[in-house]
């Protein structure tokens, strides 16, 4: 089950990668997202089992893509050109026993070897308090990309996994602290 999650993951990010700035040319700069970050799109997320299901808010800035469905969101920020945008995907877990932290650092760790011949350095899981709940997240960097895994255990016993990946906007870094503070604000559990 965890597998077939990992490999859906890659599949539906890969292809949002791959269609990435198609249809828009607009200018994505930090003054943008600076400036939009106080408007919110909600989304419901349910589980694949449609168990547990949460309400989250969203920057604004960001847009649907085609490949989001009850239980996958895929989002993402049109880059300068076709080869760069933000990507976001998100998922409700509502399996208990998998441990998503160590789910994610698999993943990270075979992103990483996968695309490098050196030895890989495992990275640090970076905890942070935001107001509701308490969140984790791993940086990665490749070639061109910048990328987060991150997730949070809700109240509700459901755990919220995303991966962000910043991709081809060398000079502008992603700040994940800030976008973890703002969806945690918006985040209703049922």
């Amino acid at each position: 089950m965890k597998k077939w999650k990992l490999i859906v993951a890659m599949v539906v990010l890969c292809v949002t990668c791959t269609a990435c700035g198609e249809n828009k040319e607009e200018t994505i700069t930090e003054e943008t997202y600076i400036e939009e970050k106080a408007e919110f799109e909600n989304y419901i997320l349910s589980s694949e089992t449609e168990d547990v299901s949460i309400e989250i808010g969203i920057p604004s800035i960001f847009e649907q893509t085609e490949y989001s469905s009850e239980s996958w969101l895929a989002l993402q920020i049109p880059g300068k050109d076709e080869d760069s945008s933000v990507q976001l995907m998100m998922y409700l877990e509502a399996d208990e026993t998998i441990d998503v932290s160590k789910s994610m650092r698999e993943e990270v760790n075979y992103l990483l070897s996968a695309n490098s011949d050196e030895e890989v350095q495992m990275l640090d899981q970076i905890t942070i308090h935001a107001d509701n709940y308490e969140w984790s997240y791993i940086t990665y960097v490749l070639e061109g990309l910048e990328g987060f895994k991150f997730y949070s255990i809700l109240e509700n016993g459901s755990t919220i996994v995303g991966t962000i990946e910043n991709i081809g906007n060398d000079s502008e870094s992603f700040n994940i602290d800030e976008f973890i503070h703002q969806i945690d604000k918006t985040i209703v559990a049922e």
